[in-house]
């Protein structure tokens, strides 16, 4: 699908933008400027100051843009530091969701050069921030293994939960509301979820983990920013590619196909209403989950938002098979530095793959059964019905209520006049032509009887 494009995904977690120039020095070194840094940033943060002093500057030293990229360094380092600087992360975490507001509606306290290329701060503070979304331990230098489980108690990993969430309500907010993105901003913002997605929800998942408590989250912010991208400036191939083969490697998690179930769910019920018009049995799905894809989608985009996200979790039959969910490199490097682990289908996050498959296919059934004109509460009705009764179901001549008006027409006329069969009557049984079932559907499709996308 995407074959002639190439793939962002060695670039992406190779994670280059994300480094600091404190990375060049001790580590000592990096800690103590960043501390201090971080902590005179925060001074001018102390509630009620931006409503008390709209006109005043809140960072009066940072007049120039050298000044403005040097203190970014230091806060990129500060996101990077271990849970016991707990402060500084906060502190980091503050001063860049302040900045962010550039992109809404941004108030006079910020430094001035952030309102001179607004665009330009913002990605370099979306780089940044994937330091945030990286396994921290307590204190300890980093061994290059991030991903490996640490050593600390869970009110650590709730602080760094708390700050994680907010740093995605930000971002999603701020992609929801700004009128400033240009292009090279959303695909930037794009990187920065597929990364965080990567960095957390790549390897085998563990119990306790900071992946798995913001497992759902990150899907969910990821799919709704990327509809959001579809709307306004829809994302370039090689994008597509980098998330169907990213999503592959998230596939052992269950959370994964239930937000990609829930997307196209809500995909294919607005599709089914621009293809076939308001007459057309309807796929009902939840008031929130409706609200996320943007009223400004036009028919066209629908179409092509809902064929790409239906392909970026490639071959579903897949999910039969551990070999192949877990010969990915994460696993591969887990199983090497874990003696337990000899074989990479042996992690335990592997035996739910059945109870994964049968979401996902519950999904594509519930898609199917919408295409074919049966709501949603009935086809589930149908799947639990006993096999006698969808025998007799099925050798019955008459046509089931669920048929499209226009196709069941064509049925019935064609089964009272073959009434007499194997009664001694000539009449052949009907069976119908395929211009006898497209035809009514493109009619419903369009006045001028085109579909949509073929």
């Amino acid at each position: 699908m995407y074959s002639e494009w190439a793939s962002l995904q060695q670039p992406i977690e190779a994670g280059v933008e994300s480094r600091s120039v404190l990375d060049c020095f001790p580590e000592s070194v990096g800690r103590e400027v960043a501390v201090n840094v971080v902590r005179e940033l925060a001074a001018s943060l102390s509630p009620g100051s931006v409503s008390s002093h709209e006109s005043a500057p809140l960072f009066p030293g940072l007049e120039t843009e050298k000044q403005v990229l040097w203190t970014m360094e230091v806060i990129c380092y500060g996101l990077s530091l271990p849970l016991s600087e707990h402060e500084a992360l906060r502190h980091c975490v503050s001063v860049y969701c302040e900045w962010l507001a550039v992109l809404t509606i941004p108030h006079q306290s910020l430094p001035s050069p952030l309102f001179r290329d607004p665009n330009l701060y913002a990605q370099k503070i979306c780089q940044h921030f994937v330091n945030l979304f990286k396994v921290k331990d307590q204190g300890d230098l980093d061994d290059g293994l991030n991903w490996r489980r640490p050593r600390r108690g869970d009110t650590d990993l709730s602080k760094q939960v708390v700050l994680c969430h907010r740093v995605l309500r930000t971002i999603q907010s701020v992609a929801s509301s700004s009128n400033l993105m240009s292009r090279e901003t959303w695909e930037v913002l794009l990187k920065f979820m597929l990364t965080i997605n990567s960095n957390l929800l790549s390897p085998p998942l563990e119990q306790g983990s900071l992946a798995e408590h913001l497992c759902e989250r990150l899907l969910q912010v990821m799919f709704e920013i990327w509809l959001l991208a579809c709307a306004r400036c829809f994302p370039p191939p090689t994008l597509w590619r980098t998330l169907r083969e990213m999503c592959a490697g998230w596939r052992h998690h269950m959370e994964t196909v239930v937000q990609w179930n829930r997307v196209c769910k809500v995909l294919t019920s607005k599709l089914l209403r621009s293809l076939y018009g308001p007459n057309f049995p309807p796929l009902k799905v939840d008031l929130s989950d409706d609200q996320i894809v943007p009223v400004e989608m036009d028919p066209d985009t629908l179409a092509q938002t809902w064929f790409r996200f239906l392909h970026i979790m490639t071959n579903p039959v897949d999910l039969c098979h551990p070999e192949v969910i877990g010969q990915t490199p994460k696993f591969m490097s887990y199983a090497i530095t874990h003696e337990s682990t000899i074989d990479p289908i042996q992690h335990a996050c592997l035996k739910t793959l059945p109870q994964i498959y049968l979401k996902a296919m519950s999904g594509l059934s519930v898609m199917v059964d919408a295409f074919l004109g049966m709501p949603s509460d009935q086809s589930q009705q149908t799947t639990m019905e006993p096999n006698d009764s969808q025998r007799s179901r099925v050798s019955s001549i008459s046509v089931p209520s669920d048929t499209p008006p226009q196709v069941r027409k064509v049925m019935k006329s064609h089964a009272s006049s073959s009434s007499g069969f194997g009664t001694g009557g000539a009449t052949p049984p009907f069976r119908p032509s395929p211009a006898s079932w497209t035809n009514p559907v493109r009619t419903a499709s369009s006045p001028n009887g085109q579909i949509a996308i073929a």
